[in-house]
């Protein structure tokens, strides 16, 4: 199965990842050397790298089987729930 042309191209590392400036390149090398990262919520309009940042962040840190669902408002709720569901028991099974 062919990757979709914005996976194939989505920056893997912070090297690719372009900030907004220089102080924000900064703190997110902090989070990634200390090995931990506050609480956050990502937000803004689409394209602006919200996911890309949060996979970035994720394979550096964790290292970890991850799922990663986006969802919007108009998405049902249930989907979600639902999607959740399936990966927090498959989760629970490894442990």
């Amino acid at each position: 199965m062919k990757e979709l042309w914005v996976e194939q191209y989505r920056p893997k590392s912070i090297d690719g990842y372009v900030f907004r400036d220089e102080s924000q390149r900064e703190q997110i090398k902090g989070w990634i050397d200390s090995g931990s990262i506050p609480h956050i919520l990502l937000s803004g309009s689409a394209g602006l790298g919200k996911t890309t940042i949060a996979k970035i962040l994720i394979n550096q840190l964790c290292k970890l089987d991850f799922i990663c669902i986006g969802i919007s408002i108009s998405e049902q709720y249930n989907k979600f729930q639902f999607r959740f569901f399936i990966f927090s028991n498959s989760i629970n099974s490894l442990i």
